[in-house]
């Protein structure tokens, strides 16, 4: 997304506050290592952060969304640049089957429903990765008419890439992404069980998260071990291997 940003004239700033990023050497990150903040104090940081950007930038573009509740106050308290809040997954209190300790659910929920919902709705605009991200944010509360929904986008490259014919006769099946129960990682184990025994398969699964364990207890318990691989995350250049 950036390198298509900077291909078309616009001029894009990268900061972060978690000094765990690596970025391809093209794209520079200003990183301001704040990993250790806990969660009021992180989004009271981001407020003041933007405030002290305002002179630098027509746009804030926050991707994730822990930056919902910061960007939402940076507005209130008078902050002149837009906001837009990048959603890719839920929130932590969103009931999508996501395992948490209930006393940190509930304490999110009744933070979130009592002040972090007054700080979204400043956000100018929030852009959402699928309509299913847009549906479950929409009925927790957030403007809909906010919504933009931009689904991911991935550059393979050349523009042509010819169509190699696969001579093997089992189907194989992928799936890339974070093992996440929003996601659904786990249902798509449920249902390449159910493929008919005849019929020559192999799903494999790449990338890693807190759904990773389930998906390899699931795959024992069903007998799919030789069916059914998990291998780790790999970077954007060796994805694109894996799509090719």
């Amino acid at each position: 997304q950036i390198r298509y940003l900077k291909e078309r004239g616009h001029s894009v700033t990268v900061q972060t506050i978690a000094s765990s990023n690596k970025p391809p050497a093209y794209i520079q990150i200003i990183a301001h290592a704040k990993d250790g903040l806990g969660f009021l104090a992180g989004n009271r940081f981001l407020s003041e952060f933007l405030f002290s950007q305002e002179k630098e930038a027509d746009l804030f573009f926050l991707y994730g969304v822990d930056f919902i509740w910061g960007a939402g106050a940076y507005r209130k308290r008078g902050g002149s640049v837009p906001t837009v809040v990048y959603l890719d997954t839920c929130l932590t209190s969103m009931d999508t089957g996501e395992r948490q300790s209930t006393a940190y659910y509930y304490k999110r929920l009744v933070w979130e429903k009592l002040f972090g919902m007054h700080n979204a709705s400043w956000v100018d605009a929030y852009v959402a990765s699928s309509p299913f991200i847009r549906n479950i944010y929409v009925r927790y509360g957030f403007p809909g008419t906010k919504f933009f929904v931009v689904p991911n986008f991935f550059e393979f490259g050349a523009k042509h890439i010819a169509h190699e014919s696969v001579s093997s006769p089992t189907v194989c099946l992928l799936y890339a992404g974070r093992l996440t129960y929003d996601k659904g990682t786990d249902l798509l184990i449920e249902a390449v069980r159910d493929i008919p025994q005849d019929l020559p398969w192999h799903l494999r699964i790449v990338g890693n998260g807190p759904l990773k364990e389930e998906c390899e207890r699931m795959i024992r318990a069903y007998k799919l071990d030789g069916l059914v691989e998990i291998t780790p995350w790999v970077g954007q250049d060796g994805l694109q291997e894996i799509y090719r």
